[in-house]
């Protein structure tokens, strides 16, 4: 593994451009959970505001991501408490601040150990941010308020609670995100080693590897034609 990481890291004009777009998405994505909650016809946008705070996970390091995740909790709060979808209290918007991002700092911790990027541990963990809110009084929790269908979200949640809910969609969130990641490794070699706290450090595609080779070997100097 020693041999197959290259410790060639981003300098601080690129983390800080990574930070600052993740930074801006997570505003994006907490004004269309917002929405969701008051569009009856755009509750689907809802189902879009948890992949940037796995993306920060992801890609971040620990206090970038945690950063992240307050901003999107921020974000929410002043958007959902002017439309009376949350009060607009100063517990609200610690609930909703701290929630987050505790959550995308022990996500990222997990995410650098041995355990890597699991959408399963990611999942159970927002079972945690869900509880945490609960006292906001969202009616169906925090993912699963802008799922459609009220007769069936009162049926599910009674049945297996809405905490459940909320784990199968950041399940699914957390899956697609881990898919689209084994693709593009395939096709141009990993992103992301787990373990390795560099968020620049990358793998070196079997491809380049055997053209540097190539290379090499048409550089040695070789003996004139006879």
């Amino acid at each position: 593994m020693s041999q197959a990481v290259r410790q060639a890291g981003v300098s601080g004009s690129e983390n800080r451009s990574l930070w600052w777009g993740l930074a801006i998405a997570q505003i994006v994505c907490a004004f269309l959970l917002a929405l969701g909650f008051t569009s009856a016809n755009g509750a689907w946008l809802g189902w879009l505001s948890l992949p940037t705070l796995l993306l920060a996970v992801k890609f971040l390091r620990p206090l970038q991501a945690m950063s992240c995740g307050a901003v999107w909790g921020a974000s929410f709060f002043v958007f959902a408490s002017g439309h009376g979808v949350v009060p607009a209290t100063p517990a609200a918007l610690a609930l909703l601040v701290g929630a987050p991002a505790v959550y995308t700092l022990l996500g990222s911790c997990l995410t650098r150990s041995r355990a890597g990027f699991s959408p399963l541990l990611l999942a159970a963990a927002w079972i945690g941010v869900e509880y945490c809110i609960a006292p906001l009084g969202l009616r169906f929790g925090l993912l699963s308020g802008t799922l459609p269908g009220e007769g069936f979200l009162q049926v599910a949640g009674g049945i297996l609670g809405y905490g459940f809910i909320a784990f199968v969609i950041a399940y699914a969130n957390g899956l697609i995100l881990w898919l689209l990641a084994e693709v593009c490794s395939s096709s141009f070699g990993p992103l992301f080693v787990p373990g390795v706290s560099d968020p620049g450090a990358y793998v070196i595609p079997k491809g380049i590897a055997y053209q540097s080779r190539r290379t090499s070997l048409a550089a040695r100097p070789r003996a004139p034609p006879l």
